[in-house]
């Protein structure tokens, strides 16, 4: 959800502050749709600046999520873990 991108990017900033190797993945719709929350392309360059890590993006679909891999496990905005 949109709504909780920057809550996350503060709590990943802190994890990389901390030596955390983060990795993020753009949903189709997240790399490509603007909201009131804020632009795509603000949210890529962001991800890439706190991460030092070119995000990756998903080819398609219609989830409106923000996921992090963090120490191999797969973390959506929401920061609930998927696997």
């Amino acid at each position: 959800s949109f709504c909780t991108f920057n809550k996350a990017f503060l709590e990943v900033e802190e994890l990389v502050k901390k030596g955390a190797y983060v990795q993020t993945i753009f949903s189709f719709n997240t790399q490509s749709i603007n909201s009131r929350f804020g632009k795509a392309k603000d949210f890529i360059q962001l991800a890439e600046k706190i991460t030092n890590n070119y995000p990756f993006f998903q080819e398609g679909g219609y989830i409106c999520h923000l996921f992090f891999v963090i120490r191999g496990h797969l973390i959506d905005s929401e920061f609930q873990s998927l696997c």
